[in-house]
């Protein structure tokens, strides 16, 4: 498979909204999140947005994945479940809309959250982007923190 790469990313604290250092931290021992932390695919086909997803995710223990096309990601997602798609819109060969309709076409993969990250700043994207299924939109570029908690809240929505 081209343009795919992995990356797990490490932290202490995979609750904290903003990373502290790690002498203020009380280290947890987490079973499921130490076994089978989530995992978040980045769909993007610019190279300089994983690194940033990545350290932007890193406090959360997350296994993130990337590839470089909306055919890729659609052959990823047949192979393994994620618990998150990070999406680009503007691909080459199957723009990221095509790839959002897809996958809320398909019973399957209907309920992966999707957070699309887009240098697009039109009001029609993100109304074709929130029409589409999407559960997020944010903006290149993009606060980090802001990113990370946004990321978190849609694999671990809040709960009373």
């Amino acid at each position: 498979m081209t343009g795919m790469q992995t990356y797990v990313s490490q932290s202490i604290d995979r609750d904290a909204a903003v990373p502290f250092s790690e002498q203020h931290l009380v280290p947890l021992f987490d079973v499921e999140a130490e076994l089978h932390p989530p995992s978040v695919l980045i769909a993007d086909d610019d190279p300089n947005v994983a690194p940033l997803v990545v350290a932007a995710l890193k406090p959360y223990r997350m296994e993130i994945e990337s590839v470089t096309s909306g055919a890729d990601a659609l052959s990823r997602l047949r192979e393994k479940n994620y618990n998150l798609l990070v999406l680009d819109l503007e691909m080459a060969g199957i723009h990221g809309l095509q790839v959002l309709e897809r996958l809320r076409e398909t019973p399957r993969y209907e309920r992966i959250p999707v957070l699309v990250l887009t240098a697009s700043a039109s009001s029609e994207a993100l109304a074709r982007c929130f029409g589409g299924g999407a559960d997020e939109f944010i903006r290149k570029p993009f606060d980090m923190r802001e990113f990370g908690v946004r990321a978190f809240r849609l694999i671990h929505p809040f709960r009373e």
